[in-house]
């Protein structure tokens, strides 16, 4: 399994009859979560949502994705070094 597709926190699965499983885990991806911390940052830094048309909506949510998932790649490929 690759860093970024390894479990950001990891928690051993537990089965409903107390069954731990040790290589199933569940939450978010390393990757997934750098990006939601991106994006976090992004939007709490952003001033003018106020004045975007309902047109651009639809364009600066795909451009902060977009930007939310380069940096989280770009850590990774960093704490790899």
């Amino acid at each position: 399994m690759e860093n970024s597709e390894q479990p950001a926190h990891p928690a051993p699965y537990q089965s409903q009859y107390g069954t731990i499983y040790h290589d199933v885990y569940l939450g978010l991806t390393k990757r997934e979560y750098f990006a939601a911390m991106a994006m976090q940052g992004l939007l709490a830094s952003w001033h003018n949502f106020e004045k975007i048309e309902k047109a651009e909506t639809l364009w600066l949510c795909e451009h902060i994705a977009n930007i939310s998932t380069t940096m989280a790649e770009c850590l990774l490929t960093e704490l790899e070094k």
